[in-house]
């Protein structure tokens, strides 16, 4: 299996982990376990868009452990290694995740700069689209 094949199998099964540890309490440890290997996996690839993938689930990941302020951290760089390895849906998604955990009018002016990002490419629901390609968040 090439390694495109290799990461893009391993970042989905990652983000249907952490998923399925917010629609399973009962078994959200072993999910974001899993999810957590998967990261590491990513990110051990040292490819420039491999590891700021990594970096988005890592965000998600510090989010649904109640980490909200380590997300915070973590989605900026995200977002911008995923536009510079040309991933502007992904960085998107990143920028929306990030402007929701901040809040205030920073994080409406960051959330809406995304929105309006992702409409103007016909994404009828940002939101939605930014939950599966960035799951760990609260909606």
């Amino acid at each position: 299996m090439g390694q495109l094949t290799r990461l893009e199998a391993t970042h989905l099964r990652a983000r249907a982990a952490l998923q399925a540890a917010g629609a399973a309490p009962a078994k959200a440890r072993q999910f974001l376990g899993a999810a957590a290997r998967d990261s590491k996996k990513i990110a051990g690839e040292r490819m420039p868009w491999s590891t700021p993938l990594a970096q988005l689930l890592d965000a998600g990941l510090a989010c649904a452990r109640g980490d909200a302020d380590g997300a915070v951290r973590l989605l900026p760089a995200a977002a911008e290694g995923l536009a510079a390895a040309g991933m502007p849906l992904y960085a998107a998604a990143a920028r929306l995740r990030h402007g929701r955990l901040v809040g205030g009018d920073e994080g409406a002016r960051l959330a809406g700069a995304a929105v309006e990002w992702m409409t103007s490419q016909g994404v009828k629901q940002p939101a939605r689209l930014a939950a599966m390609l960035a799951p760990g968040f609260p909606d």
